[in-house]
Order: structure tokens, then C-alpha cells, then sequence
């Protein structure tokens, strides 16, 4: 079975790492190293010691959404309404979602 088969969405390699490796239940960094293999994205040992070392993409956002509500370095208004349907049509798909079950 191909690895496109066996997992079709993020959340079914999510699921399928944290039942094989129970050591990413609590490292999200580690999650995303073993979720990266899994597409075939392989990191070195060097590469994962180096990796796990550095800031979150999430805490990095986060930080980012922070400094742009106080209205410093905001992004271009192109950009903030394409931000805006991309989250109106994510948030619709979950609804809908919600609808079928």
C-alpha cells in the first residue's frame, strides 16, 4: 500500500504517528519530524537535533499575529483579505462537516 493511500489526510498520519511513536504525544516538534517522514521528507539525526532546537512555526506566528494587532508591520491589504475568504471557506467546510455527522 502507498503512503497516499494509507493516509490521505494530515489528520490520519497525525493519528498514525501518535499510536507508533508515544514520544510525540508530547513533542510537537518530534510529531512533525515523524510526520515529514512519512510524505518522504527525511531529516538527518543532525538535522533533527538542529531542528528540535529552534522556535515553534507555531510560536513564530503567533508572535507575529501579536506585533501586527498592536499595528506594527501589517501585511498588505491584498493579502489580509485573502486571508479573510481562506478562513470564511475553512471555517464553512467545517461546518459542513459538522452537518454531516
Amino acid at each position: 500500500m502507498n503512503l497516499k493511500t494509507k493516509f490521505k489526510t494530515v489528520e490520519d498520519k497525525v493519528l498514525f504517528c501518535l499510536k507508533e511513536w508515544p514520544e510525540t504525544r508530547e513533542n510537537d516538534k518530534l510529531l512533525m519530524i515523524k510526520v515529514w517522514d512519512l510524505q518522504g521528507f527525511r531529516l538527518t539525526p543532525s538535522q533533527q537535533t538542529h531542528f528540535l532546537l529552534l522556535h515553534s512555526p507555531e510560536s513564530v506566528r503567533r508572535q507575529r499575529q501579536m506585533i501586527q494587532a498592536r499595528g506594527f508591520y501589517k501585511a498588505d491589504s491584498l493579502k489580509t483579505a485573502q486571508r479573510s475568504l481562506e478562513g470564511m471557506k475553512h471555517r464553512k467546510y467545517h461546518r459542513d462537516q459538522k452537518e454531516k455527522v
